[in-house]
């Protein structure tokens, strides 16, 4: 009787010892996801004068993988969280008396997480308003799809072209035993 208690109580605390094993063999990534697009705002402008009426709008979209960050590619069926530090911006390409009145920065499925207004050549580097519950929704649903569709859009106030970077610091929780 007291083998098979002694056997008992050794099989449960082995039980036990493997579940926190599991729990302790966690790797926890700091790494970056990149994406750069090129916008192009096309059209032509009445001769009316009144603001708003005129700007002329633009839309691009680009998928951002975690394929493509190889940090990342060993643990993509072990991901427990992803989770979105921040979001730069940089935008080239916008010169002389162009303006980018508002550059609305989306996930698919998820809405809004950045908003940039009166983007000018005066400057390259653009620190968004984030909308930080949107950002960890986008980050769930990349956890999810290992994907996720950004779209840039807003309006301009001429015919352009311009390239944006978005830079994504994130960090990756995965269990190396899952």
């Amino acid at each position: 009787m007291k083998t098979k208690m002694t056997f008992l109580f050794s099989a449960l605390l082995l039980l036990a010892a493997c579940g926190l094993i599991k729990d302790a063999a966690v790797v926890t990534i700091e790494t970056q996801l990149t994406s750069v697009m090129q916008v192009t705002v096309s059209g032509t402008k009445s001769a009316e004068l009144s603001s708003g009426i005129n700007d002329l709008p633009f839309s691009e979209e680009q998928v951002l993988d975690l394929k493509s960050n190889t940090e990342l590619v060993p643990y993509l069926d072990d991901i427990r969280e992803i989770e979105f530090m921040s979001i730069l911006v940089d935008i080239y390409g916008v010169t002389g008396e162009q303006v980018v009145y508002s550059l609305l920065l989306d996930a698919k499925g998820v809405g809004t997480i950045a908003t940039i207004k009166n983007i000018t050549p005066m400057q390259i580097a653009y620190p968004p308003e984030i909308d930080f519950a949107k950002l960890e929704e986008a980050g769930k649903q990349l956890k999810q799809n290992k994907k996720i569709t950004l779209v840039v859009h807003g309006e301009a106030n001429m015919p352009m072209s311009f390239n944006i970077q978005m830079t994504f610091p994130i960090e990756v929780v995965a269990g190396v035993l899952d």
